[in-house]
């Protein structure tokens, strides 16, 4: 079932930042810009290298922990991903994309319970996290919890009508209830926001 891991654009947050209250060196803005194409290129690993060398200079910036820990996540480095959202959400314990993001490693870890309390955390920082409600409900559906999963897709799907993904979710789970009819409208529902991108059957 899909996850998107969210990665966060800093380089507007470091150039304002340089601008206004000289806290980054150009050294750090020049490396945050390379591990960002980098990322966008899906060159993650130059993209860790790139967030390591800005990092040396600001430990203590959330942002380029998360950015790094989704780079290694997309590289199935999960247990350091983990460490390095872990470590953000030290920084700033209210974080809903760093609970959201170490959720999602926890979850391809198989550790289900663990990535249910992670998205619990995100959704009670932020109730219209839609991502969050959606892969809420995948660990719920891989934990058997079919009902509870399919309200929380119903919740990403009030929040975000458009939202593909959390129709091709749904109709999953509602067919492993045995409930075609539902699941085949979700289905066609699906593949109408995302053409060819998914497959329900």
């Amino acid at each position: 079932m899909k996850k998107a891991f969210q990665w966060v654009a800093v380089i507007g947050v470091v150039l304002a930042g340089l601008l206004l209250a000289d806290v980054y060196t150009p050294a750090e803005v020049l490396s945050v810009m390379r591990a960002e194409t980098a990322h966008e290129n899906g060159d993650y690993k130059t993209a860790i290298e790139a967030y390591d060398r800005a990092l040396l200079t600001a430990p203590h910036d959330g942002d380029l922990l998360n950015n790094r820990g989704v780079s290694k996540a997309k590289l199935g480095q999960h247990e350091a991903a983990i460490a390095d959202y872990s470590k953000a959400i030290e920084i700033d314990p209210e974080d809903a994309i760093a609970y959201y993001n170490r959720g999602n490693s926890k979850s391809d870890l198989g550790q289900h319970e663990a990535s249910i309390a992670d998205y619990d955390k995100a959704i009670a920082i932020d109730p219209e996290y839609a991502h969050a409600y959606n892969n809420r409900g995948n660990s719920k559906s891989d934990l058997g919890q079919h009902e509870a999963a399919i309200a929380d897709f119903d919740k990403a799907i009030a929040l975000d009508p458009d939202y593909g993904f959390a129709y091709r979710n749904r109709s999953a789970t509602l067919r492993k209830l045995g409930r075609k009819v539902e699941a085949k409208r979700d289905c066609d529902k699906a593949l109408a926001l995302l053409i060819s991108r998914t497959n329900c059957y």
